[in-house]
């Protein structure tokens, strides 16, 4: 008798966990090509469902009973009672139901807190985590008093976790929203510093240490146009006429093209229109300002086309868009205008825009030392894999960054990139190298260039600059006689390669190659200067 209780308790817990499993099938169990009843239309009166339970085919007295009691009473391939026909069409396939309130507790049962109670509508059905609470069938052993306080003190842990879980959830989104009210009122404070203090007296206040702690800290927005405009300057010196002539042109030159597009569409000739179109519905499309039909569409058309009349020389260049549309959102067509062409007409952009090999091989042989003496183990590890700095950097640099992160992470890089200068642009790819090394340490050439030119959309201006901050300190002690600034290198390069700038081509050629680099960037190095001169 003994053998035989401790097989039945053996096979308890086989039997529950069918049960639960039967609960939880959505699909009839037809495979089981068991005779069942065929199962009734949705569309079943009210009335036949309050007669009959939509367990078994019984009366809803009989099915307050366990189905596992039922089913016991049946052998094997017995069949139960037929539910009467409805006039009703039914489905060919046949299956068990089970009764609603299987496994339900007593209805006058007080209700406790429950997991997930709020999420679904009450069907009659306990959540499979209270089953352990309830007491075995009829014919089965019942639970000992030790058991039985085991399962009701395993039922009270995963309540207790749960809460703990909603608690903690609950906790990190009131520190979020904390959070984000202190940065609004610390923005709107700073705001009016900048709107109060700093602009009015700005040649006075623009390098004080209080300025320059706030630039740091990200510009606030209302005041980002205006100080940007300051910074670039108009040394050009564009003028409202010619910005109205170069207006008029570029509008004159738009709608021409245009015709001759429709008028010759199955040329596919391409125009500089058509380019500034194409990438332009690709600029920031989340914002869905800058594509056809969008507000700011035609302002960055008549930009960029003034821009190509105004300099020929360097016409309409891809990537153009990313930062034409940046100050466009910062600031008015005009200013905005003056800003583009006077940030265009500074040495990096004018050596990258104007495809200046020798001014471009001079930045990139200098970026990598810069690198090779910051991140000596990233910058082997890229060498010995051949990831050339120009698959990542001429994109960063082209476009200023507004192409590969984030558009808030992008404007603050133009705040400092405005104060400090084109040196702050190499350590900003420093400090995007160095907050992904342990990543980039790991992978090999292709996921190295698949990452470097896909950065994660979840990249934050906070953790970014928290790894640019370390290459901002001056360097000191051991570190100040061994180490070197971006634009001391860059210096140092620029007297070996084209001493006094008047330098013949050839020997710009002749010198480079007598420079010390990475083998992986000679390569590059060598078909730059190869290539035709703009």
């Amino acid at each position: 008798m003994s053998e035989l209780r401790e097989e039945m308790t053996d096979g308890m817990e086989w039997t529950s966990k069918v049960a639960l499993t039967l609960i939880c099938l959505d699909e009839p169990l037809c495979s089981l090509n068991l005779s069942c009843t065929p199962r009734a239309d949705c569309s079943s009166s009210s009335s036949e469902q309050d007669q009959y339970d939509s367990g078994i085919g019984c009366t809803e007295t009989d099915s307050k009973r366990s189905s596992l009691d039922r089913r016991s009473e049946l052998s094997d391939f017995d069949e139960p009672p037929p539910k009467p026909e409805t006039t009703t069409s039914t489905k060919s396939s046949r299956f068990f139901n089970f009764p609603k309130n299987l496994f339900s507790r007593n209805k006058e049962e007080k209700q406790g807190w429950k997991m997930f109670g709020g999420r679904n509508k009450p069907s009659g059905v306990m959540a499979t985590t209270g089953l352990i609470l309830e007491e075995r069938p009829s014919g089965l052993p019942s639970k000992s008093a030790d058991e039985a306080a085991q399962h009701k003190q395993m039922y009270l842990d995963i309540l207790e976790q749960a809460k703990k879980k909603e608690q903690k959830a609950e906790k990190e989104r009131l520190q979020a929203k904390a959070e984000q009210k202190r940065l609004e009122e610390q923005a709107a404070t700073h705001c009016r510093v900048w709107m109060e203090q700093i602009l009015p007296k700005w040649d006075g206040m623009k390098d004080s240490k209080r300025c320059r702690e706030l630039w740091w800290q990200g510009v606030p927005a209302k005041v980002r146009g205006q100080l940007w405009s300051l910074t670039i300057g108009n040394e050009i010196e564009i003028t409202r006429e010619l910005y109205d002539g170069l207006m008029e042109q570029a509008e004159e030159k738009i709608a021409k093209q245009l015709a001759e597009q429709e008028k010759n569409s199955t040329e596919h000739k391409e125009t500089s229109v058509a380019q500034i179109h194409l990438d332009a519905i690709r600029t920031f499309t989340s914002l869905g300002m800058f594509q056809k039909d969008g507000p700011y569409y035609d302002h960055l058309l008549k930009l960029l086309s003034a821009y190509a009349i105004f300099r020929p020389d360097i016409g309409y260049v891809q990537s153009m868009t990313f930062i034409a549309a940046v100050l466009l959102i910062q600031m008015d067509p005009y200013p905005a205008f003056i800003s583009f062409a006077n940030l265009l007409d500074r040495p990096l952009q004018a050596a990258f825009f104007g495809l200046k090999q020798p001014q471009m091989t001079e930045y990139f042989i200098a970026y990598d030392r810069y690198l090779e003496q910051e991140l000596p183990a990233l910058h082997q590890h890229l060498d010995k894999l051949d990831v050339r700095p120009d698959l990542y950097l001429i994109e960063w640099i082209f476009a200023i960054y507004a192409k590969s992160l984030p558009l808030e992470v992008t404007c603050r890089i133009w705040d400092v990139y405005f104060r400090d200068g084109e040196e702050f642009l190499f350590k900003a790819a420093l400090g995007i190298l160095r907050m992904y090394e342990p990543k980039l340490l790991s992978m090999d050439f292709d996921d190295c260039v698949e990452f470097l030119t896909r950065l994660p959309d979840t990249l934050t201006g906070a953790e970014l600059f928290r790894n640019i901050e370390l290459f901002m300190r001056p360097y000191n002690g051991e570190s100040s006689r061994s180490k070197k600034r971006f634009l001391q290198i860059f210096q140092e390069i620029d007297e070996r390669v084209n001493p006094g700038g008047t330098t013949a081509r050839t020997q710009i050629t002749h010198n480079v190659q007598e420079l010390k680099m990475s083998k992986s960037l000679s390569g590059f190095i060598k078909d730059l200067l190869s290539s035709p001169a703009h």
